[in-house]
């Protein structure tokens, strides 16, 4: 039997030397005894409360399930069951569940989900059975008939899926309740083996100045976290070890019984191409033939691809920050050079020039700003455009990545800088072009 007392080792010289005092060894293995007693009586392989709760509760999404239903069509029945369990009451109840045996409410669903499916399944069966035992001339959809939700019907229905499939049903709360239980006893022992752990480090350095260093090497564990959980999974799971169980913990497998075969491919167009063939296999055979299959590289170009996203959007706010910055310092350069350029608007005032061509002249200089600012910006990215490339290649090796700058985009730049720049010199120009020419003359 495994001794939880034995769980962590203290080294009482490493102790001394730390605190430079004499240390309370009873103290210290009494509060030890404490905490290894709680973390042993977490301990057990009692599943009975989690199975319990797991059947509870189906029993009560099985009564619940028919209230809300007047009629449902077969086809429906995967949309009924999900609408049903995302329910308020209902999701309180596996988020309940979730919280107390440390399992993602997904997990609770998704196994109710196959167990109210199989329930409408049954109950479509019958009810097509007893209408047309009851008018053998009445007509229904062959492949999604209308179902409509008769008490007396359902209440018979729902006690014999119940009771036809109490071994299926007793399986899967047994297999449920085994993993919510190990998941519980984990969590509780870890928690457990880390407040003993806090304790002693909190309590001494609390009390004393100690060297963190050696009160770290006083205190271990015989055991890793993954050490430790295994040894749980051992308990909970008590199995008599065979030849052919101990060859498949190697990794032997039997090719007329593979448990799975991965699939390793030289380029992505292959491996759509073959979950392509896959999914149209999966269409036209039944539930029960279906060959199921994880992509992985799916999932982490998924993720690769989020994060890109995620990086291009604070990149995008912080170059739209720089955009209106920059159009605010382009207007109030253009408000300075037109308060410098007080008189010579009233000069050209003066000699005929109207309101539109005083702002003319302002916006044509703005124009020119951002023109050839874009310009100026466009060469340096082309001329910087092969020195990154170097520097890519050099780091990425092999991989086909480098930067380019169309002249299309360049194009569509240099057009933006401009129109930003007018933008930011419209208020100014609009000003100057509102000055009195009197006013203006008199300016120094």
């Amino acid at each position: 039997d495994f001794e939880f007392a034995d769980l962590v080792k203290v080294d009482n010289k490493k102790l001394q030397e730390a605190f430079n005092i004499t240390i309370d060894q009873k103290e210290v293995e009494k509060k030890t005894s404490e905490y290894m007693t709680k973390i042993s009586n977490s301990i057990t392989t009692d599943i009975s409360p989690a199975t319990n709760l797991f059947k509870n509760n189906l029993n009560t999404f099985t009564t619940n399930i028919f209230n809300d239903l007047d009629t449902f069509h077969l086809k429906d029945i995967d949309t009924v069951v999900s609408k049903f369990l995302n329910k308020e009451e209902n999701a309180k109840l596996l988020d309940a569940m979730s919280k107390e045996y440390v399992i993602p409410a997904d997990t609770f669903k998704l196994t109710y989900s196959g167990l109210l499916k199989g329930l409408l399944q049954a109950y479509a069966a019958g009810y097509v059975a007893s209408m047309k035992l009851m008018n053998p001339t009445l007509e229904l959809d062959e492949e999604n008939p209308e179902i409509k939700v008769i008490e007396d019907l359902k209440n018979s229905i729902v006690s014999t899926y119940l009771k036809e499939g109490e071994a299926a049903i007793e399986g899967t709360a047994q297999t449920m309740g085994r993993a919510m239980t190990e998941a519980k006893i984990k969590t509780e022992v870890l928690t457990g083996v880390g407040e003993l752990t806090n304790y002693l480090s909190s309590n001494f350095a609390n009390a004393f100045h100690v060297d963190q260093d050696k009160i770290t090497g006083a205190f271990a564990l015989n055991f890793s976290e993954d050490e430790l959980a295994r040894v749980v999974n051992a308990m909970m799971n008590p199995a008599k070890l065979t030849q052919k169980s101990n060859l498949i913990s190697l990794g032997y497998q039997d090719k007329d019984e593979p448990t799975y075969i991965a699939f390793y491919f030289n380029s992505f167009d292959g491996k759509e191409y073959f979950l392509d063939v896959i999914d149209k296999y999966n269409d036209e055979v039944t539930e029960e033939k279906e060959i199921k299959y994880s992509d992985t590289t799916g999932i982490l170009m998924s993720s690769v691809k989020t994060i890109v996203n995620a990086v291009s959007y604070v990149l995008i706010a912080f170059v739209s920050i720089s955009l209106v910055v920059s159009s605010i310092m382009i207007g109030v350069i253009t408000y300075i050079s037109v308060y410098e350029r007080t008189k010579e608007i009233g000069i050209l005032r003066a000699m005929g020039a109207s309101k539109g061509n005083i702002s003319s002249i302002f916006n044509a200089e703005t124009i020119i700003i951002g023109l050839l600012s874009g310009l100026f910006g466009i060469g340096i990215s082309y001329a910087l455009i092969p020195i990154i490339n170097q520097i890519l290649h050099h780091f990425t090796g092999n991989i086909p990545l480098s930067a380019s700058l169309s002249i299309i985009s360049a194009i569509i730049l240099v057009i933006l800088s401009v129109i930003l720049t007018l933008i930011g010199g419209l208020i100014p120009a609009r000003a100057a072009s509102k000055k009195d020419p009197v006013e203006a003359l008199r300016s120094e």
